[in-house]
């Protein structure tokens, strides 16, 4: 009679995560400053996840700086773009300009990850954090 052990089937699955992130860069200084990021398992999820970004940004930058951002949210043609994108395991990346500060918002296609290593909570800011970043230092350097 063989067992069965969860532990062991949830650490042989891979899980697919879109990494997503939003990060500013002003032009007067060497860091970026990240904003937030999001591991999402879908590409509907992670266009969800940039969209709320995106209005967030458009919300804290000037009024012509805002304009592109406001026709983005509401164009569904480029949202479908986005997710073929994503499905076909291509990056997306928005970028707004606004007075010497660059916003990019972006999706990455799926890493495989073990479910155990997929994501990370940091506790003391509430934000998931991936683990496997190319960058993290150049990323988590300052900022909010």
């Amino acid at each position: 009679m063989s067992t069965f052990d969860p532990c062991l089937e949830r650490e042989q699955l891979a899980v697919a995560v879109f990494w997503c992130e939003a990060v500013a860069y002003p032009a007067d200084h060497g860091r970026a400053f990240r904003l937030g990021g999001y591991a999402a398992r879908t590409p509907e999820l992670a266009l969800g996840w940039l969209l709320e970004r995106a209005s967030d940004v458009a919300d804290q930058v000037a009024e012509m700086a805002a304009l592109p951002v406001h026709c983005w949210l509401y164009d569904a043609p480029g949202h479908a773009s986005v997710l073929r994108s994503l499905a076909a395991g291509e990056m997306f990346v928005f970028t707004v300009f606004d007075e010497g500060v660059r916003f990019i918002l972006s999706a990455r296609p799926p890493v495989f990850q073990s479910p155990s290593r997929a994501l990370q909570l940091d506790t003391a800011g509430g934000q998931v954090q991936f683990p496997e970043h190319p960058n993290p230092d150049r990323l988590l350097s300052g900022g909010p």
